[in-house]
């Protein structure tokens, strides 16, 4: 049979032993309980900078994605058709990349379809839509003027006639940038309103049709008379019979040099 041992303190002398001993054996190990405070509170500094080094890597990456220019697609695109046998899909195949600008394009698949549609003409191709074009002149949408410098790159131009489409005389043009591929752009200019003459365009430069053929391309450089009499040839209508002709289409510099007909 077991024995159990009790043992009551200071039962003789009236001094609590137990009580000091524990005392003293709590002194000692205060230095073990600082320690392992100081560890804790290193632990506790080491997981919040492991989280941080997590979250700090996570903004790394985030940031880097930002280099590459299809993080800036901020444009969507769709395709539809008014045909009930196909679907637009099947012709047609489109993609929009950092250098998508806004606008609209239609590509008639029926060459006898009847229904009105906006005029629309393109220029030549360019490599590029954001280099300077070197090109300079005066052009005269729709009774508006429009100055080219030679500054202006293909994107520069496109928002000034978009500019000119503007307030209480727009020019119901609009202008968008089409990229056949990754250097192939062209710049479209589409009228508002349906119908062959929906807008006209001219060159107002000195050297005359240069801009708009050898220039932007959006001639071919041959001419025909467009307000044709049975005797002859009519101008456009003017507000003005004395205010200069240069005025009255809003041209800075007048056009030099002699025309025949």
């Amino acid at each position: 049979m077991a024995l159990s041992t009790n043992l009551i303190s200071g039962l003789s002398s009236g001094f609590d032993w137990r009580s000091m001993i524990d005392q003293l054996m709590k002194v000692e190990h205060r230095p073990v309980d600082l320690v392992d405070n100081k560890k804790k509170e290193y632990q506790d500094k080491l997981t919040f900078f492991q989280d941080m080094n997590t979250r700090l890597l996570s903004f790394r990456t985030t940031a880097q994605s930002l280099a590459d220019n299809d993080a800036f697609n901020l444009f969507s695109i769709s395709l539809s058709t008014n045909s009930s046998n196909y679907q637009a899909s099947e012709f047609l195949t489109i993609t929009a990349n950092s250098a998508a600008m806004p606008g609209s394009h239609t590509v008639t698949m029926n060459a006898n379809s009847s229904v009105a549609q906006a005029r629309k003409i393109s220029s030549k191709s360019f490599s590029s839509y954001d280099t300077a074009l070197n090109l300079s002149g005066e052009l005269v949408l729709n009774g508006r003027a429009l100055k080219v410098e030679t500054t202006d790159d293909l994107q520069d131009i496109m928002n000034k006639v978009n500019n000119l489409n503007s307030g209480s005389n727009a020019t119901e043009i609009t202008a968008s940038i089409l990229t056949v591929s990754v250097d192939n752009f062209r710049l479209v200019l589409t009228g508002d309103n349906t119908g062959a003459d929906s807008f006209t365009i001219f060159d107002a430069g000195s050297d005359a049709q240069s801009l708009l053929s050898s220039g932007l391309g959006f001639t071919d450089g041959a001419t025909s008379v467009k307000n044709i009499l049975s005797n002859g040839a009519q101008s456009e209508a003017f507000a003005s019979s004395t205010q200069s002709v240069a005025s009255l289409l809003g041209i800075s510099t007048a056009q030099s040099g002699a025309v025949t007909l």
